[in-house]
């Protein structure tokens, strides 16, 4: 069983990557042209309707739609610091077709090798070198700046993506230092079954199926400092674990 289930994976795999390449084609030089000519007040705003559009025709070929629920608790609290966890190279894809509203994604640089996706983060969000202090500090500085400048800032909590088998991995500071600094709310994403349907214990292996996105919150951070980021982050942990567990149990199965 297992063995039908993992050649079924690779072929699933095979299948998203030829819809992904059939798909880019023609799509990636129009993506370009609209965004490299569009006026540059305008360029983001066109980018992220092209990032949307790509991500929500990606994942219905890749036979996984996405459900979401609470989009108004980002509408209604923006700016704001979206707050996600991190299981899958999906989650990106999940992260643009789910989110209601315009945001810069916070990513790290290696996602610039990434085929069209790549480019869109480019052109379109903030990278970081997150072995270079020097990267972290300049993204932090961007960072706040884009949020003061009316812009809610996608983070994904762990840095990297989870292998399992603990649902959460440790938070890093970033995303809570950036939501005092600028005494915004953050609104936590939760995004379940992206473990199930791709993650890095099953290399080229992919499974369709429903994935479903929770927003919930906000946790404010009027009038908090540094000092009450292990509180926050607890905060957004047991908003986090609500969701997963009753999705996916206490552990990822591996």
């Amino acid at each position: 069983m297992k063995l039908i289930k993992r050649v079924f994976g690779h072929l699933w795999a095979l299948w998203a990557l030829i819809y992904f390449i059939a798909l880019a084609i023609p799509l990636f030089p129009l993506t370009y042209l609209s965004i490299r000519l569009a006026p540059a007040k305008k360029r983001f705003d066109v980018g992220m309707w092209y990032s949307r559009y790509w991500s929500k025709l990606l994942l219905l070929g890749f036979g996984m739609p996405v459900k979401t629920y609470g989009k108004s608790i980002v509408k209604e609290n923006a700016p704001c610091i979206i707050a996600s966890n991190h299981v899958s190279q999906l989650d990106i894809l999940v992260s643009a077709a789910a989110i209601p509203i315009n945001f810069k994604f916070l990513s790290k640089k290696e996602v610039k090798k990434v085929p069209v996706v790549g480019y869109l983060v480019t052109v379109l969000h903030i990278l970081v070198d997150r072995q270079n202090p020097e990267s972290r500090k300049a993204s932090m500085e961007e960072m706040i700046r884009q949020v003061r400048a009316g812009h809610s800032v996608n983070i994904y909590l762990e840095g990297t993506r989870n292998k399992g088998p603990r649902l959460l991995k440790d938070f890093y500071d970033g995303a809570f230092r950036l939501a005092v600094a600028t005494q915004r709310p953050i609104v936590v994403q939760s995004i379940g079954n992206t473990w199930n349907r791709e993650n890095k214990n099953r290399p080229f292996q992919l499974f369709p199926g429903i994935i479903r996105v929770w927003f919930d919150g906000p946790v404010s951070t009027r009038g908090r400092s540094e000092a009450d980021i292990p509180l926050l982050k607890e905060e957004v942990r047991k908003l986090m674990l609500k969701r997963l567990e009753a999705v996916h149990g206490k552990e990822y199965s591996l």
